[in-house]
């Protein structure tokens, strides 16, 4: 199987649970962004430690950027929260149910010749 046929039928697959699927990778994006600026305010909150530990002027600089990055990371968390409860409610049953009513609707699927000799037994 190629990669694009194999792509398709993912997509195939995945079309009842596009919008969901869509909610939980834009999730994954935002706590990314979230996650990557919370370390740099980090950053920014040692370098300022360790240039200007003796200055005390520095200090609300640092205590706001403190107080950002846990905001951010607040933020991120909340974030994490809807996506796996997201994830939960709409996607573990419902892909489960979906994946066991597509396999077993093939497994019973017949083709015209089956019918054909199933009929000239009876």
């Amino acid at each position: 199987m190629s990669n694009i046929k194999l792509l398709k039928s993912i997509l195939d697959f995945s079309k009842p649970f596009r919008k969901e699927l869509l909610l939980v990778f834009l999730c994954v994006f935002v706590t990314s962004a979230v996650e990557a600026f919370t370390t740099y305010l980090l950053g920014d909150i040692f370098n300022i430690a360790q240039k200007h530990s003796s200055e005390m002027s520095y200090l609300p600089t640092a205590i706001w950027l403190v107080v950002f990055a846990m905001i951010t990371y607040l933020f991120k968390t909340v974030i994490v929260m809807y996506q796996q409860r997201l994830e939960v409610k709409k996607l573990d049953v419902a892909v489960a149910n979906h994946l066991n009513h597509e396999s077993i609707s093939r497994y019973f699927k017949f083709s015209n010749g089956q019918h054909i000799n199933e009929q000239n037994y009876f």
